[in-house]
């Protein structure tokens, strides 16, 4: 999650992908083979909101690596978590960021708030590792031929995907064979600096957000 830095979406460069418009942000001087971060908004919501509360290109200026910002192609900017439309659209997307910008496909990373983080759930198969935030595994994750790291913030108060919901997230059986995931909980200290993620206690240590009821984070 990135600090900020004077920069908005207008940063960005606008592109099509399939029909489907993309913002897309790479460093000066990125090299070849660098990672790509795609960060996915919440129902209802677009791609300069999310950008504007996580500020990846922040990160992506040290760091080295792609940035992008896709827009929810369902009604009401929404994800297909049931089918296939968008976790074959997250395929297009990573292949033309290799075309564009010689990507690292090995190192891609899905990253999403909201009902954008229950998308995160189903694009496993070209996915490094994925971060979703406050949005839980609500049709049953894809499952991958290897382990998948996740890391799942979540706010303990949130009314509209609860904790309960995000236990079963977090344990999902998304591995093949015999192998599965272990998952290790860790609990903010309620005095640390945090959002309120749909809830009204801190998900991680962000900078406080007046609005609690549905707040990005990731």
């Amino acid at each position: 999650m990135g600090r900020g830095g004077g920069k908005s979406l207008n940063d960005y460069k606008t592109m099509s992908v399939s029909g489907r418009q993309i913002h897309v942000y790479a460093p000066s001087g990125l090299k070849e083979n660098s990672p790509l971060l795609i960060s996915c908004h919440g129902m209802d919501q677009d791609p300069n909101y999310q950008q504007s509360n996580t500020h990846w290109e922040a990160v992506a200026d040290t760091a080295g690596f792609v940035v992008v910002y896709p827009r929810g192609g369902t009604g009401m900017n929404t994800w297909d978590i049931q089918g296939d439309k968008d976790t074959k659209w997250m395929t297009e997307i990573i292949a033309q960021m290799e075309k564009d910008y010689k990507i690292n496909t090995k190192r891609v990373y899905l990253s999403g708030f909201s009902m954008g983080g229950m998308f995160t759930y189903h694009s496993m198969s070209k996915i490094a590792a994925f971060a979703p935030t406050s949005g839980t595994n609500v049709f049953g994750a894809s499952k991958a031929q290897r382990p998948v790291p996740i890391i799942h913030p979540h706010g303990t108060n949130d009314a509209v995907a609860g904790t309960n919901m995000k236990a079963k997230a977090v344990t999902a059986r998304m591995l093949s064979g015999s192998r599965r995931c272990r998952p290790s909980h860790t609990r903010c200290h309620p005095g640390a600096e945090g959002d309120r993620v749909h809830g009204n206690s801190p998900a991680w240590r962000l900078p406080a957000v007046e609005n609690p009821r549905h707040t990005a984070a990731t």
